[in-house]
């Protein structure tokens, strides 16, 4: 991974989930756990709305790490 990147700019983070077709999310069990659907095959994600995505996001202070690459399916919710 030598093309990452950090961000907290909520346009970013959607424009790269949406282009990728990716599915914002949090695990069904916690409520607050964010993560980012890739396919579903995926059965312990809830499927989220963008708002409240971006909610738990900010309340959460977090910033996405991820990979520049093209074909990268590689990302990490940081604090």
């Amino acid at each position: 991974m030598n093309n990452s990147t950090t961000t907290k700019d909520p346009i970013t983070i959607e424009k790269r989930i949406t282009k990728r077709k990716w599915v914002p999310s949090i695990v069904d069990w916690t409520k607050d756990l964010l993560r980012v659907k890739f396919d579903s095959t995926q059965n312990d994600l809830e499927k989220i709305t963008r708002s409240r995505f971006n909610q738990i996001f900010k309340n959460k202070n977090l910033s996405f790490l991820y990979d520049t690459s093209e074909n990268s399916r590689f990302y990490k919710f940081v604090s």
